[in-house]
């Protein structure tokens, strides 16, 4: 089993270019890491995470409340699933349409939210 952590960018660096080297980077890594499985975690409420891990087809493992450590505060619900490291290769071309489409919206954001003299 691999797990790979949650990973946390700063809004300000969040472009759809810059998330697709961290999970181009991360699909490699997973890749050659040669274990059988993918440890996927997300909150419930993250519809953004469950369209992307969703791509590889996960099998659910756990749906419910996380146990934290005294005194922490973290997501009511929680879901863990796994997936195969072949079965996360294998679905590039969905990334791929995704960053796509990722690229697409920024553009028309850009265009609707900046000031015309920026």
């Amino acid at each position: 089993m691999l797990e790979v952590n949650g990973l946390w960018i700063s809004p300000a660096l969040k472009t759809p270019y810059l998330q697709m080297c961290v999970w181009a980077k991360l699909i490699k890594d997973i890749f050659l890491c040669k274990r059988k499985y993918v440890l996927l975690m997300r909150s419930k409420r993250n519809r953004s995470m469950e369209k992307f891990l969703g791509m590889a087809n996960p099998e659910l493992l756990y749906e419910g409340e996380p146990l934290p450590m005294a005194g922490e505060k973290t997501h009511e619900v929680i879901q863990v699933s796994r997936a195969t490291r072949w079965s996360i290769v294998a679905n590039t071309p969905k990334y791929a349409l995704e960053f796509y489409r990722r690229m697409k919206r920024a553009e028309q954001y850009s265009r609707h939210h900046l000031p015309e003299n920026a």
